[in-house]
C-alpha cells in the first residue's frame, strides 16, 4: 500500500452534494417500489482486535436487489433525464431515448436495470476483461453489449463516439467539459446512502472514512456531502484505490489532473479506471485528507474476512470492489507508520462502504474458497490473514 496527504484541500469553497440535494434525490426514488434502506452493519469484533473504537459498514449487496450502490446513481439519473424531458401534452411526448454507457459490469448492470424500469432501450459498451457472468447480467434486462478490446477507459471513448454517431443518449457517471448535468444526478443519487446512515446515527460521530474511487463519483459525492453537512467536523476523509488504476492517486501526488495509462489490470474490477471524472476530481481535490493506492491482495483478504464472520456477529458477503475500503483499513492498522500517519487509534470511529455483494459469483467462491483462511477461526494477530503481498509498485506511485 501507497499513502499520500493531499496538499490541495480547500475547505472554504462550497460543494453541490448538499443534504438538500441527497434529500431531493431520495424523495424521488423512495416511489420506486423495490426502494428500501440498506443496513449499517457493526464490525464491532474487527473493532475491537484492531484496537479501534469503532467500525461500521454500509452495506449495498441488497440495493435494488441488483447487488450494488450504482442502481441509486442510474435510476436518479434516468429518472431526472426523462422528467426533463417530458412535455405534458402527452400526444407529442418524446419517444424514449436508447441510453448508452460504459461499464466494469455493476454500473452497466444498473443502468440496463433503470432503463427496463423506465421503458428505455439501453447499450452498454464492456471493456474485454469484464466476466462472462456480469456481461449476461446486464443483459438479462434487455440491455445489448458491445465488447471493447481494452481496458474501462478505452470502452468509455468508444461508447461516446457511438452514442454520437447513433443518437444515443449517454448515462455516464464521468463528466467531460460540457456534460456535467447526468454525472452531477448520479452522484446525487449516490448521496442517499448518507441520508440513510443520518437517519441511523449522528454523521459527526465518525472520525474517518474509507471511499473506494474508480472515476471518483461515489468518493466525490461522499466527500462533498459531508463537507456540506458537517463543515470543521468532517472527518478524515481517505480514498482507496487499486495500485495499477490509482489515477486520483496519481493526480494528487501530481497536484494536477491525471491520467494513468495502461491495461489497469486489478482484481477490484469496478476500480479499474484510469481517467479520473473532472467533475469528482475538483470535489475530491477540495475535500480528500490522503489516498490510498491498495494491492489486490489486501481487497482479498478484505473479502475472506467479512465471509469468515469474525469481523461481526455473522458473515458479511462482500465482492472485491465492495471490499477495497476495508482491505486499506486492515493494511494501515497493522502497520504502525500508517496508522500514525492517518490517525487511527483506539478513539477512531471509522465508516465503511461495502459498495458490493458477491455480483459475480464464481469470481467470489474463488476467493473465499481458495483461501485456507476464509473459514478460520485463527485471530488476526498472527498475520496469516494479514500478511502484505510483496506485488510490485508501479514506478509512478513510488
Amino acid at each position: 500500500m501507497k499513502i499520500v496527504s493531499n496538499p490541495m484541500r480547500d475547505c472554504s469553497v462550497v460543494g453541490s452534494c448538499t443534504p438538500e440535494v441527497a434529500a431531493a434525490a431520495r424523495h424521488t426514488l423512495s416511489r420506486w417500489t423495490a426502494y428500501s434502506v440498506t443496513p449499517l452493519l457493526s464490525l464491532d469484533r474487527l473493532a475491537r482486535q484492531l484496537q479501534l473504537g469503532e467500525i461500521r459498514l454500509k452495506h449495498e449487496g441488497s440495493r435494488f436487489g441488483i447487488g450494488s450502490f450504482k442502481a441509486l446513481g442510474a435510476a436518479y439519473a434516468l429518472e431526472s433525464l426523462l422528467m426533463r424531458e417530458s412535455i405534458p401534452d402527452k400526444n407529442h411526448r418524446k419517444p424514449a431515448p436508447t441510453v448508452a454507457c460504459a461499464s466494469d459490469g455493476n454500473y452497466g448492470r444498473a443502468v440496463a436495470w433503470a432503463a427496463q424500469q423506465l421503458g428505455c432501450d439501453c447499450v452498454v459498451y464492456l471493456p474485454r476483461h469484464v466476466t462472462e457472468f456480469r456481461e449476461k447480467a446486464i443483459r438479462q434486462y434487455g440491455a445489448r453489449t458491445v465488447r471493447v478490446q481494452g481496458n474501462y477507459d478505452a470502452a468509455e471513448m468508444a461508447v461516446k463516439r457511438a452514442a454520437v454517431q447513433h443518437g444515443w443518449t449517454l448515462l455516464s457517471d464521468s463528466s467531460d467539459e460540457n456534460y456535467t448535468v447526468i454525472p452531477r444526478d448520479v452522484m446525487a443519487g449516490y448521496c442517499v446512502m448518507l441520508s440513510e446512515i443520518a437517519d441511523c446515527m449522528p454523521l459527526a460521530n465518525f472520525t474517518h472514512v474509507f471511499l473506494q474511487c474508480g472515476v471518483g463519483a461515489f468518493a466525490g459525492a461522499v466527500c462533498d456531502y459531508l463537507h456540506s453537512t458537517l463543515g470543521p467536523k468532517t472527518p478524515t476523509l481517505v480514498s482507496v484505490e487499486p495500485v495499477r488504476a490509482a489515477c486520483i492517486f496519481a493526480s494528487v501526488k501530481q497536484g494536477q489532473f491525471a491520467i494513468v495509462r495502461g491495461p489497469l489490470t486489478t482484481i477490484m474490477a469496478g476500480l479499474a479506471c484510469g481517467r479520473p471524472s473532472p467533475l469528482a476530481w475538483e470535489l475530491l481535490r477540495m475535500r480528500l485528507n490522503f489516498c490510498v493506492a491498495l494491492e489486490d491482495s489486501w481487497a482479498i483478504r478484505a473479502v475472506c474476512l467479512l465471509a469468515s464472520g469474525r469481523a461481526s456477529a455473522e458473515p458479511v458477503v462482500a465482492g472485491e470492489t465492495g471490499a477495497a475500503g476495508l482491505g486499506a483499513l486492515l493494511c494501515a492498522a497493522h502497520h504502525e507508520p500508517w496508522r500514525d500517519q492517518l490517525g487511527l487509534n483506539s478513539s477512531s470511529r471509522v465508516l465503511l462502504f461495502c459498495t458490493e455483494g458477491a455480483t459475480d459469483p464464481g469470481r467470489y467462491s474463488s476467493i473465499i474458497g481458495g483461501s485456507g483462511d476464509a473459514q478460520s477461526n485463527r485471530p488476526l494477530s498472527d498475520g496469516g490473514m494479514l500478511r502484505c503481498s510483496p506485488d510490485p509498485v508501479p514506478t509512478e506511485l513510488r
